[in-house]
Protein backbone atom coordinates (compact mmCIF):
# COMPACT_ATOMS: atom_id res chain seq x y z
CA UNK A 1 0.00 0.00 0.00
CA UNK A 2 2.74 2.46 0.94
CA UNK A 3 4.62 1.75 -2.29
CA UNK A 4 1.49 2.49 -4.31
CA UNK A 5 0.98 5.76 -2.43
CA UNK A 6 4.64 6.71 -2.97
CA UNK A 7 4.28 6.04 -6.69
CA UNK A 8 1.11 8.11 -6.87
CA UNK A 9 2.83 11.02 -5.13
CA UNK A 10 5.64 10.85 -7.67
CA UNK A 11 3.16 10.85 -10.56
CA UNK A 12 1.35 13.88 -9.16
CA UNK A 13 4.60 15.73 -8.55
CA UNK A 14 5.85 14.93 -12.03
CA UNK A 15 2.62 16.17 -13.63
CA UNK A 16 2.65 19.33 -11.51
CA UNK A 17 6.20 20.15 -12.57
CA UNK A 18 5.36 19.41 -16.20
CA UNK A 19 2.42 21.81 -16.01
CA UNK A 20 4.69 24.50 -14.56
CA UNK A 21 7.12 23.89 -17.43
CA UNK A 22 4.27 24.30 -19.93
CA UNK A 23 3.25 27.57 -18.29
CA UNK A 24 6.85 28.82 -18.40
CA UNK A 25 7.01 28.20 -22.12
CA UNK A 26 3.87 30.24 -22.86
CA UNK A 27 3.23 33.94 -23.09
CA UNK A 28 2.05 35.45 -19.79
CA UNK A 29 2.68 32.08 -18.13
CA UNK A 30 -0.79 30.86 -19.12
CA UNK A 31 -1.96 27.75 -20.95
CA UNK A 32 -5.19 26.70 -22.57
CA UNK A 33 -7.39 24.67 -20.23
CA UNK A 34 -7.61 21.64 -22.53
CA UNK A 35 -7.35 18.57 -20.35
CA UNK A 36 -7.38 16.11 -23.26
CA UNK A 37 -4.57 17.94 -25.06
CA UNK A 38 -2.53 18.18 -21.86
CA UNK A 39 -3.13 14.49 -21.24
CA UNK A 40 -1.87 13.69 -24.72
CA UNK A 41 1.19 15.95 -24.41
CA UNK A 42 2.15 14.64 -20.98
CA UNK A 43 1.13 11.05 -21.71
CA UNK A 44 -0.74 10.95 -18.43
CA UNK A 45 -4.29 10.20 -17.34
CA UNK A 46 -6.65 13.15 -17.91
CA UNK A 47 -8.27 12.61 -14.48
CA UNK A 48 -4.93 13.15 -12.75
CA UNK A 49 -4.22 16.34 -14.71
CA UNK A 50 -7.69 17.70 -14.02
CA UNK A 51 -7.38 16.82 -10.34
CA UNK A 52 -4.07 18.67 -10.02
CA UNK A 53 -5.30 21.77 -11.85
CA UNK A 54 -8.67 22.01 -10.13
CA UNK A 55 -8.38 20.60 -6.62
CA UNK A 56 -5.20 21.69 -4.82
CA UNK A 57 -5.24 25.49 -5.13
CA UNK A 58 -2.07 25.30 -7.21
CA UNK A 59 -3.65 26.85 -10.30
CA UNK A 60 -6.41 29.31 -11.14
CA UNK A 61 -8.70 28.88 -14.12
CA UNK A 62 -9.55 32.08 -15.98
CA UNK A 63 -11.20 32.57 -19.38
CA UNK A 64 -10.43 29.08 -20.65
CA UNK A 65 -6.82 29.15 -19.47
CA UNK A 66 -5.06 28.10 -16.31
CA UNK A 67 -2.31 29.96 -14.49
CA UNK A 68 -0.15 29.61 -11.43
CA UNK A 69 -0.28 32.86 -9.52
CA UNK A 70 2.77 31.75 -7.55
CA UNK A 71 4.74 31.23 -10.76
CA UNK A 72 3.62 34.60 -12.13
CA UNK A 73 4.81 36.35 -8.94
CA UNK A 74 8.17 34.64 -9.06
CA UNK A 75 8.70 35.27 -12.77
CA UNK A 76 7.72 38.93 -12.44
CA UNK A 77 10.84 39.46 -10.35
CA UNK A 78 12.97 37.91 -13.11
CA UNK A 79 11.25 39.48 -16.14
Amino acid sequence: MKQHLDELVLVYLSVYLSLIEILCSNKNYEAKMDIELLSFELKEDAKIIEDIIKNYNLFKIKNGTFISESLKRRMKAID
